[in-house]
């Protein structure tokens, strides 16, 4: 099974699929440089950032006044296997 439709199944829709494979191709970063990969505007992808870290897909730290968002590690997620 493709990661795409991994996400899908555990009840992600095509914007939270967006943002996680987008996650996992550029790391920990900001909503707005995840937004622009995204092409979705920043306030809905910090949204759905957030809904995402309270799933426990993802995790969030904040330095400096900018919160980053990333996986731990993938294998944070094995759990959902």
């Amino acid at each position: 099974m493709d990661i795409t439709r991994f996400f899908q199944k555990l009840g992600c829709d095509e914007k939270e699929t967006r943002v996680l494979m987008n996650v996992i191709k550029l790391g920990s970063q900001p909503a707005s440089v995840i937004a622009a990969h995204t092409r979705l505007d920043r306030t809905t992808t910090y949204r759905i950032l957030k809904h995402l870290c309270q799933k426990k897909l993802l995790a969030q730290s904040k330095s400096r006044g900018v919160t980053t968002f990333y996986f731990q590690k993938l294998s944070d997620i094995q759990h959902f296997i």
